[in-house]
C-alpha cells in the first residue's frame, strides 16, 4: 500500500495472503523474507472474487470476506499498518505520518470512505490507498485566532 511508503519507500517486504479454512476469508501478513512466500497457498481467483458471510475470530490478520470496499481497505491498512510497525524496516516509525503528531495516523471509515485520521484529534488527513501521504510534517491546527 503506497500510504506506508511516506518519505522513504519501504523494501524487503512482501505482503501474502493465505486462505482460512472454516472461517470464510483470508489471512493478511507482511513478511520480510521473500524467499517465505513460495510455502503459501495461492487464493484461485473465484475465491478472491465470491464473497459470502463469514466469521470474524475478532483480532489478528484476519480479513472476512463480504466487507464493503471502504471497510476493506481500512482493514487491510490496519493490519498492514501494525505488521509493518513489527519489522526491520518499519521499527519505531510512524508509517504513514499524522501531519501534526509523531503518532501514525489511523484507519478507519467515515461516511462510507475509508481515511486516515489523526487519532488524537480525530481529523480526516487522507484517503485510505490514494497516495496523498505528505512527506513531511505541516503546522498544528490551534483553535486560538
Amino acid at each position: 500500500m503506497i500510504d506506508l511508503h511516506g518519505a522513504v519507500p519501504v523494501v524487503g517486504i512482501t505482503p501474502a495472503v493465505a486462505l482460512v479454512d472454516g472461517l470464510g476469508g483470508v489471512s493478511l501478513q507482511l513478511l520480510e523474507d521473500e524467499r517465505a512466500t513460495s510455502a503459501l497457498p495461492r487464493l484461485a481467483e473465484a475465491e478472491q472474487l465470491e464473497p459470502e458471510p463469514a466469521e470474524d475470530p475478532g483480532s489478528g490478520n484476519f480479513v472476512p470476506r463480504g466487507l464493503a470496499e471502504a471497510q476493506l481497505l481500512a482493514r487491510v491498512a490496519e493490519i498492514l499498518q501494525e505488521d509493518l510497525a513489527e519489522t526491520q524496516v518499519g521499527w519505531g516509525q510512524a508509517r504513514p505520518p499524522c501531519p501534526h503528531h509523531p503518532h501514525p495516523a489511523r484507519p478507519v471509515v467515515r461516511d462510507g470512505q475509508a481515511w486516515w485520521i489523526c487519532e488524537r484529534l480525530g481529523e480526516p488527513l487522507y484517503r485510505v490507498g490514494a497516495g496523498q501521504v505528505p512527506t513531511r510534517l505541516r503546522a498544528t491546527p490551534s483553535w486560538e485566532p
